[in-house]
Parts: C-alpha cells; structure tokens; sequence
C-alpha cells in the first residue's frame, strides 16, 4: 500500500491509476495524514481477515465511509457518497448532499484535506466536487445535481482528465 505525500497535485490522477491508498498535498495536516494511515492500516486488517477466512481479496474501501460536521448547534453525519459538492462562503463552507445543506464553520482548504482524493477534486478557489456526481462538462463549468460549478481556468485540464477517468 502506498500514500503519495507530494506538492504537486497534478499528479493525483497518476496516483490513483496505480492504485495509491491516499494522496496528500505539502503541507500536510497531521489529522489527515494520521486518517489516511488508519484507513491503510484498517484495509491491511481486512485483507488479512478475509485471507485467513479463505475468502477473495478485498479491493479499496468506499462505501459507507463518513465524517461528522457540527452544523447548527448539533454534529450531522455525512457519507462521503451523498456528497455532491462544497462551496466555500467566507469563514464558512457549504456541504451539499441531494438531501440536504449543511453550513460549517471551517475552511474549504481543511474540508479538502478531510475527503479523499480519488472521489473529490477542487475544482476552483471556492469549490470541490464529488467526481462520480458530474453530470455534464461544458466550456468552464460542471453541473452536478441541477447546480452550475464554475472551473478555474488554470484547472480546467486537469478536471476533464479526472472526470473522464473516474
């Protein structure tokens, strides 16, 4: 299993096509980089477990895969599968899932280090998307769930290479 610690995201595509566990972008965050080694170390467990109960090898955990936000006085649980995108809105960001919204008192730079690479892209100074909920790329701009994205020009290559992959 590898984690890919480096300063250059353009290379996440090319980590993720090589079946990296995680990839971090300098500087790291100790939380995060103590998340990615426990999501290693917790896949290497069930690997070992199915071995040993005989069964096929297990492939990269999804699914059921959350965080919490405190959101309105009260912590809500988000699966990483129902998020669509963030928006960043001043000393806030923006979750949204098809269901609902949350506000947070964060920063998107620390909710992009909470969600993992392979799945999320930041894909302008004020916003990430879930790859897998990009509906339609046209010109600078990605609908997910009936809302527009706008793309930074400078990421604009980068976005269509990973959408298209993922």
């Amino acid at each position: 299993m590898v984690i890919i610690i480096t300063a250059y995201s353009e290379y996440a595509l090319k980590g993720f096509e090589m079946d990296v566990m995680d990839f971090l972008i300098k500087p790291v965050d100790f939380g995060r980089l103590l998340k990615a080694c426990c999501k290693a170390q917790e896949f290497q467990s069930s690997r070992q477990q199915a071995a040993r109960a005989g069964l096929p090898a297990l492939s990269m955990p999804s699914g059921d895969a959350y965080f919490f936000v405190k959101s309105n006085g009260k912590y809500e649980k988000i699966l990483f599968g129902d998020l669509l995108f963030v928006e960043a809105a001043d000393n806030y960001v923006l979750l949204y899932t098809s269901a609902k919204r949350f506000m947070v008192y964060d920063t998107l730079k620390n909710m992009e280090s909470m969600l993992p690479v392979g799945e999320f892209m930041r894909v302008h100074k004020s916003y990430i998307v879930a790859l897998k909920k990009v509906s339609t790329v046209e010109g600078n701009t990605l609908r997910v769930n009936n809302a527009e994205i706008p793309v930074s020009r400078h990421l604009k290559e980068a976005v269509v290479q990973r959408i298209i992959k993922s």
